[in-house]
């Protein structure tokens, strides 16, 4: 393994374990929630590049995967109210952009359209986390975004993550 690789699996592991708290938030943290269970040095290596992002670059690809989730209907609506939501939270043009870019399949991930910028960024942080496998993994990304109590289709949410993943490489660099 080169030292570049080990230094990124170091850093994806520090963007996991909360490194960036102090010792008494760590120990607070670590008492709140007791029942994280250990990650594994392969789910450390599986880890997203976005763990690395920033906290507002992060958010972004949540609601960039809200919108890959929602994607099929929303090229299918004429709907103004939804179609306004979707806009002003992720903005006309790159809403106009995203939906008009490549698909990599109908996704269909979704029944109902979000009604408010917080649900399409809850669906977005859904979509994220299933794309961990393990499920200690899925725990520690889900520290990492916005909270959620949403649930997705596995399947689905790793095709729409699949998605925001590519259309966030399409736009400007987001890390």
């Amino acid at each position: 393994m080169s030292a570049a690789r080990r230094a990124e699996i170091a850093a994806r592991a520090r963007a996991l374990s909360g490194a960036d708290l102090g010792p008494r938030a760590r120990r607070l943290a670590e008492r709140l929630a007791p029942s994280a269970a250990p990650l594994a040095f392969a789910d450390v290596a599986a880890a997203p590049d976005w763990v690395l992002w920033s906290d507002a670059a992060r958010q972004d690809l949540a609601r960039i995967a809200g919108v890959a989730a929602c994607a099929p209907k929303l090229r299918r609506i004429i709907d103004g109210k939804a179609l306004r939501i979707f806009a002003q939270t992720v903005g006309a043009d790159r809403l106009d952009a995203l939906l008009s870019g490549s698909a990599l399949g109908e996704i269909d991930a979704v029944e109902t359209l979000p009604d408010s910028a917080e649900t399409l960024a809850a669906l977005g942080a859904a979509v994220l986390r299933s794309d961990a496998e393990a499920p200690a993994l899925a725990d520690r990304l889900a520290r990492l975004l916005p909270t959620t109590d949403v649930a997705i289709d596995t399947g689905a949410g790793r095709a729409a993550a699949a998605q925001a993943r590519q259309w966030a490489m399409l736009q400007e660099p987001t890390a």
